[in-house]
Parts: C-alpha cells; structure tokens; sequence
C-alpha cells in the first residue's frame, strides 16, 4: 500500500514507510533529603518513518503530519466508500 504524507510545517509530500514509537525516560535526583527517590518521567512519542523524493529516510512525529493519498485515494474518498 502506497501512502503519501505531507508535512504540515514545510507543506512538503513524503512516502510513508512505517510506524513506531520513540520512548524517553529521563531522572533527576531529589532535592528533597526525606524523599531520596530520583524524579523519574517516561513515556512514548507516536512517530513514522518516511522517506522523501531521494529516498533518505526521516523519523517525524504523528501530529506534524497528515495523509494525502492511499494507493491514489484521498482519505475521505475511502472512508465514504465504507
């Protein structure tokens, strides 16, 4: 399946490739001496994986992004045929 996307910010067209997740986890020492736990904060980052007309691969984030095209469908067009 053939999906383009386009990059919101730069209005430029990129093919996706796949999906994935970026995961951070960062901790900082407590300040507090009572409280000797390290401040800890984690979570997930939606990304895809595109690549542009050279064919150089590029990780961006789900919500920088929108589709265009699905196999030369425009998203509403598909979704009105179901």
């Amino acid at each position: 399946m053939l999906t383009i996307v386009k990059q919101i910010a730069t209005d430029k067209n990129f093919i996706l490739i796949g999906t994935g997740y970026g995961a951070f986890k960062t901790s900082n020492p407590s300040t507090f001496r009572v409280n000797r736990l390290p401040k800890a904060d984690e979570g997930v980052i939606p990304m895809v994986a595109v690549c542009d007309d050279n064919g150089v691969i590029k990780w961006m984030k789900t919500k920088e992004i929108k589709i265009v095209n699905i196999n030369g469908n425009l998203p509403i067009n598909i979704l009105n045929d179901n």
